[in-house]
């Protein structure tokens, strides 16, 4: 009887078998397979000494949050990630990446551009979607994540052969994101957005901030639509501040770090490190 079953099933069958077993094993992988961050090791793969390689969760907010730590030395300056905000005044430095400058004139920028471009590449797709929503202010986040669709396809977010699905490959395969924290990143993303975009839509620092008290480093991509570097560098001649940096991106767009990281590496430690160190004496 045995016999007989094997025989009845073929090879076709058995690919596909295989391939539903290796899809629920990369599904286990990627939804419950351990999350953690190397330590950093040395030639003999010891764990260097005063290295710190950790993530924890804590609670910020009543909400579960995870934190990542990683350092060649635990005696460095702490360099602190902060999407699009919030900050304290208890900092060494401020480094603002595609920096806001005036929301509702940078996204009629973007707009315009956006809408350009579908008309120069006879894009009527483009073109029929974005008059349908016409320009900001937009009457939905939905509307918004449409336009910044089309602006990342046409070029105004990437500069570089870099996509959305090039980095979440990136995350997959490293130890410390798995699918169900990207999964998560993208609610949190659409809860911010809907939560915040009431304010963020009006925000305009050009005229309320311009003194600060800490050395001030802006880091644009001369190709970024989706924040204007344009604005950003009027608000940065604006900026009164003890001292201030302006450093370009040739090749970037809105993700320097991403589209030039040996640039942005050299920049973090020959130019922004001895700020955050010793201030403007240095």
């Amino acid at each position: 009887m045995l016999m007989r079953v094997i025989a009845a099933i073929t090879s076709s069958q058995v690919q596909a078998w295989v391939r539903i077993i290796l899809l629920m094993a990369f599904v286990c992988m990627m939804t419950i397979g351990c999350v953690y961050t190397a330590p950093f090791t040395d030639a003999e793969c010891r764990t260097v000494p005063h290295s710190i390689a950790t993530m924890e969760r804590i609670a910020l907010g009543g909400l579960p949050q995870s934190i990542w730590f990683r350092g060649v030395s635990d005696s460095n300056p702490a360099l602190i990630l902060l999407h699009g905000g919030p900050g304290a005044s208890e900092v060494a430095l401020y480094v603002g990446g595609a920096q806001i400058a005036n929301m509702p004139l940078g996204r009629r920028l973007a707009y315009d551009f956006t809408f350009s471009e579908a008309v120069k590449r006879g894009n009527s797709e483009a073109r029929n979607a974005l008059q349908q929503i016409g320009p900001p202010p937009y009457a939905s986040v939905d509307e918004l994540l449409a336009v910044e669709g089309w602006t990342q396809q046409f070029g105004g977010v990437n500069h570089a052969q870099l996509s959305t699905g090039t980095l979440i490959w990136a995350a997959l395969t490293t130890d410390e994101a798995n699918l169900i924290d990207l999964i998560k990143f993208g609610q949190g993303n659409r809860f911010s957005l809907t939560h915040l975009e009431p304010e963020l839509s009006r925000l305009d620092l050009t005229e309320r901030y311009r003194p600060f008290a800490v050395p001030i480093v802006f880091l644009l991509g001369h190709y970024d639509r989706h924040i204007p570097s344009e604005l950003a560098e009027q608000y940065f001649n604006m900026i009164e501040a003890p001292c201030k940096r302006l450093l370009w991106f040739d090749q970037s767009g809105h993700n320097p770090p991403f589209e030039e990281p040996e640039r942005f590496t050299a920049i973090m430690i020959k130019d922004v490190l001895p700020l955050a160190a010793d201030g403007c004496a240095q």
